[in-house]
């Protein structure tokens, strides 16, 4: 279902007016609004774990994509073969075990591997028990939602910002208009303004997921408060948006509003965070 929003949010949230102006008329339409006006816009990934319930699942995109690109939840996006310096098992490599079932093959050929000394690609290992339904680690599930968040986050040195959350947005399959906000000087309360009011082809949806690339993930909430995120008429309600570990997605409503006068502070935070400048 296409999600509208509110006209008078973008034009309270991006055109300047003082707080006290705003925090008045934000209090008046959002109590004359239908609790369903803002069921689109979420904040935070759900990740895999079974007792994460996701707050809102994006409509299927019409398909209709030209070549090297796929069709996701937000439109077409860009294929691409990452190559892994780790060893991956392949097909060949699997005896047939007389007797045994197709999963009871698989599940003797993982173990095997994770006993031998080549060491095995940590994807498909955290695929293999997503498969088998076993629980997840933190760090098995960042693999499986983004393979540049885990990477950066074993790298030994400084991790180039606009590159992890890039390639993070790639990670997430999401479309070319979207890739665009894809930096840190482009992901701003101007883009953002254009998504709410559809004048972007980036859907809205998609705000969620570039801003867990941006954060590459991490809780970066005392960095924020420190940064005066929580001064605005939300308060502490702001520093939502600084926490980005998996798990913890929530619905958003007029009361968030105020929170994107400080859209500047929070990037700071995971900016210095990649740069090994400042860790929140």
């Amino acid at each position: 279902m296409e999600c509208e929003m509110d006209r008078f949010m973008a034009a309270t949230l991006f055109q300047g007016r003082t707080m006290k102006t705003a925090g008045a008329l934000l209090l008046v339409v959002f109590a004359s609004l239908p609790s369903g006006t803002f069921e689109c816009a979420t904040n935070g990934l759900c990740g895999y774990q079974p007792t994460c319930g996701a707050a809102y699942a994006p409509p299927a995109a019409p398909c209709g994509c030209q070549r090297s690109y796929g069709c996701g939840s937000y439109g077409c996006y860009r294929m691409r073969a990452r190559g892994s310096k780790s060893y991956q098992p392949k097909r060949t490599r699997m005896r047939v075990i007389a007797g045994a079932s197709s999963e009871e093959t698989s599940d003797r050929v993982v173990l095997r591997e994770r006993d031998s000394a080549e060491p095995i690609d940590r994807h498909t290992l955290a695929m293999e028990r997503l498969r088998r339904r076993e629980p997840l680690t933190e760090s098995e599930e960042i693999e499986l939602v983004s393979r540049t968040v885990a990477e950066n986050r074993k790298a030994s040195g400084p991790v180039d910002p606009d590159r992890a959350f890039y390639e993070c947005c790639i990670d997430r399959k999401l479309p070319d208009a979207c890739l665009s906000k894809c930096t840190f000087g482009a992901f701003t309360k101007q883009s953002l303004t254009a998504m709410y009011f559809k004048q972007d082809a980036c859907p809205l949806e998609a705000m969620k997921e570039m801003q867990f690339c941006a954060a590459q993930g991490r809780d970066h909430r005392d960095c924020c408060a420190r940064n005066g995120v929580t001064t605005t008429l939300a308060g502490a309600k702001c520093l939502s948006f600084c926490d980005q570990r998996l798990g913890h997605p929530q619905q958003l409503d007029m009361s968030y509003v105020p929170c994107f006068d400080r859209f500047e502070s929070m990037k700071s935070c995971f900016w210095h965070d990649l740069t090994r400048y400042y860790r929140a």
